[in-house]
């Protein structure tokens, strides 16, 4: 799916990939409530926020949101641009919305469990894994991130090929080494993920500190300010974000290479 040149014809595929996402979570939604239900909150549970692992948080979820320039493909192939910033709001409120009750479900139904915990926190891994369904939605759950892995990726290949390749004539030898970056590409993020998967949340973390906080604060607004910012308050409002930008980014980065150390 990577060397697919045209977006658009994933469109059918991410739709089932949608489709198989959402079923994990409400598998997932119903038998944590059942389980909340039964056997009550899960022993161990914290309501606080704990110093020790919420960098790491804050990293990771740096590093998730740097990927809002997954966005750029989804207008470029849409029918009513107009349309988009509805979407867009619409699409992010819902998300955070499924995804807040999502967690807290999980949280306070199966807390810190120790097949979660070893198995790099998949909250599946705490549901009866005997269970037909339960082995249908895991499946169906590493199908779905298949092509999203695909257009996850998308971007910065693209952004890489228009500044290495553009001078090239257009050729076979031309789209083969375009196939040959791509699937090199895969080959090492394949090797990166087997190779820390025992501390993947914390290598997460790390590559948000370094490359998704920049991209989610300091570039947007630096950019702004150069190119758009004509009153004192814009040219606060980003300086301000800037300056958050590096200390976030700082202080977790150093957070999570204490936490990678020990």
């Amino acid at each position: 799916m990577v060397l697919v040149r045209d977006v658009s014809k994933l469109s059918s595929i991410m739709m089932l990939a949608t489709l198989f996402m959402l079923s994990t979570i409400l598998i997932v939604l119903y038998y944590g409530g059942k389980t909340l239900l039964l056997d009550g909150q899960a022993a161990g549970v914290e309501y606080f926020i704990k110093p020790d692992s919420c960098l790491v948080f804050i990293g990771m979820g740096a590093f998730l949101f740097g990927k809002i320039g997954l966005i750029i493909p989804m207008r470029d192939i849409m029918q009513e641009k107009p349309r988009f910033t509805g979407c867009l709001y619409a699409s992010l409120w819902s998300i955070f919305g499924i995804f807040s009750i999502f967690g807290l479900v999980g949280y306070l139904a199966f807390g810190r469990n120790e097949k979660m915990v070893n198995g790099g926190g998949m909250v599946t891994l705490a549901l009866d894994q005997s269970n037909i369904a339960v082995q249908v939605t895991e499946l169906a759950f590493m199908v779905s991130l298949i092509p999203s892995f695909a257009l996850m990726i998308y971007v910065p290949i693209k952004i890489w090929e228009n500044a290495f390749y553009k001078d090239w004539p257009r050729s076979c030898a031309r789209t083969w080494w375009k196939n040959l970056w791509r699937t090199l590409a895969v080959a090492v993020i394949c090797y990166i993920a087997i190779a820390t998967q025992k501390t993947f949340d914390k290598v997460m973390a790390l590559f948000g500190s370094l490359f998704g906080g920049p991209t989610t604060y300091l570039w947007p607004a630096i950019f702004h300010l150069v190119l758009a910012s004509h009153t004192w308050k814009q040219k606060m409002w980003n300086l301000g974000l800037i300056l958050f930008g590096l200390l976030a980014s700082g202080f977790t980065l150093y957070m999570t290479i204490k936490k990678l150390i020990a």
